[in-house]
């Protein structure tokens, strides 16, 4: 798929980035027939979700290249971290009551042992995993009755 990136005239601002395969829609068509816009291809990053986390990295050859704006993937990347540690405590939360002397005792050994093994998955998933976004969480073992 092509990109094109429409720059308010004799500037590097761009106001909008559209893509094409073959006909360019009617609407981008009258925007650069406008004179107001230069109208130049993109040259996008390998790997971004969405084009609002591109920012512009520069302008060569006629042609816009575009960078996943670093502003963005930090805060985006902290903010995975914190919902990831949320989940994981809320997960710990719901186990806790295994380990409790009395709920315990019902349990086969090796069910605890799994749960432990289970428990302790979970408290080390943000030192396991140096990416937020390739977490896989441990599958929560089902206990055994004695």
């Amino acid at each position: 798929m092509n990109h094109y990136a429409l720059l308010y005239k004799g500037t590097s601002n761009i106001f909008l980035i559209y893509s094409y395969e073959t006909d360019c829609d009617e609407f981008y068509l009258n925007l650069i027939r406008s004179g107001l816009y230069d109208n130049l291809e993109c040259v996008m990053p390998s790997s971004y979700n969405r084009i609002s986390d591109l920012t512009l990295d520069k302008i060569e050859n006629n042609k816009v290249y575009l960078k996943v704006d670093p502003v963005f993937q930090s805060n985006n990347i902290e903010k995975t971290w914190a919902k990831i540690r949320e989940k994981r405590d809320n997960l710990l939360k719901e186990t806790d009551f295994f380990f409790l002397i009395d709920v315990n005792k019902k349990y086969t050994t090796s069910s605890l042992n799994n749960m432990s093994n289970y428990r302790q998955a979970l408290r080390n998933i943000t030192d396991t995993f140096k990416n937020p976004f390739t977490i896989v969480w441990p599958v929560k073992p089902e206990l055994k009755l004695k």
